[in-house]
């Protein structure tokens, strides 16, 4: 059974160029009506850019497909709830809704400044975090959904002069995690995808013959098959790229367990080795299965505060 989109409402930001494009003219291609989210400005989002999205959607409209473009700014609040409300006016639903839009200000901590920081953010957390409140109503209310987060190699493992782009990256794994849960029992599917692919963000540092093989078309093959009908996976975070496909997970020692009373520095000092033993690690999918190995309780908002 093939992968198709048809009647299904996608709405991609950052759709403009590299993986977003790829994205805007896959997901067209098998048959999705698109909204094409792109506010057109340069790297750092501090200088208006040409943006390809007209010339984009053109073609999809020549090819008999259906797409409209939206310029409204995904990290404030008002400008994602223009983009989710043009999927609504436009097609009458939204059924997937793609975080990809994102900027870089890149520099050492030492010189970076607080704006540069939090800019970045903006876009890539808070930008995600706005579109995915937007929808989720609409998500909740038609009982589906698929939600796709973009985190990166800088957020799972870190990269000097990414200290902010790293910390958004870092969060958009843990906000999926966390509405994954609440998506659950709504049928709403939230994954991550790590993309390994030639955008404008990686380009400086590729090889020519790197940059070939890292041709977005990978990453957007995974994209379409976690969004898709087909896939019930949820709360996954996917490394795509160059034909490379892995699950990546955040794993916990085994650890000791000790009485608290006797939890002092110098007992950490000499049991270290023992607390960080990678041997026999495990992941945990939620906070409640963390608290069940240590032996705690876990109560209920409400019981939480009687």
């Amino acid at each position: 059974m093939s992968i198709r989109y048809d009647d299904r409402v996608v709405v991609i930001t950052g759709a403009g160029g590299g993986i977003g494009r790829q994205y805007t003219k896959d997901f067209a291609q098998r048959g999705a009506k698109i909204v094409a989210n792109d506010l057109g400005t340069s790297l750092d989002g501090q200088q208006p850019a040409e943006s390809p999205l007209a010339e984009l959607v053109d073609s999809i409209r020549a090819e008999g497909g259906e797409a409209v473009i939206s310029t409204d700014n995904i990290s404030t609040p008002e400008g994602a709830e223009a983009a989710v409300k043009l999927a609504l006016d436009s097609f009458g639903r939204i059924d997937v809704l793609i975080n990809n839009a994102g900027i870089t200000r890149n520099d050492l901590l030492a010189d970076m400044s607080p704006e540069n920081f939090r800019a970045v953010l903006d876009v890539h957390l808070f930008g995600s975090f706005h579109c995915t409140r937007a929808a989720w109503p609409v998500l909740q209310k038609q009982g589906y959904g698929r939600v796709l987060m973009t985190t990166s190699q800088s957020g799972l493992y870190g990269m000097e002069t990414h200290a902010n782009y790293s910390a958004a990256k870092a969060g958009l794994v843990g906000l999926a995690h966390a509405l994954s849960l609440e998506g659950q029992p709504h049928a709403i599917n939230v994954n991550t995808i790590c993309p390994m692919a030639t955008t404008r963000m990686s380009e400086d540092f590729l090889t020519p013959e790197m940059a070939e093989r890292m041709r977005p078309s990978s990453v957007s093959a995974m994209a379409m098959w976690l969004c898709s009908d087909q896939c019930t996976e949820t709360d996954q975070v996917i490394e795509a790229g160059m034909g490379y496909f892995a699950k990546v997970l955040t794993v916990e020692a085994p650890g000791i367990i000790i009485d608290p009373a006797i939890a002092e520095p110098e007992y950490l000092r000499d049991h270290f080795a023992a607390i960080t033993d990678m041997t026999d690690a495990a992941n945990f999918r939620s906070v409640a299965d963390f608290l069940e190995k240590v032996g705690g309780r876990v109560f209920s908002p409400a019981q939480a505060t009687t």
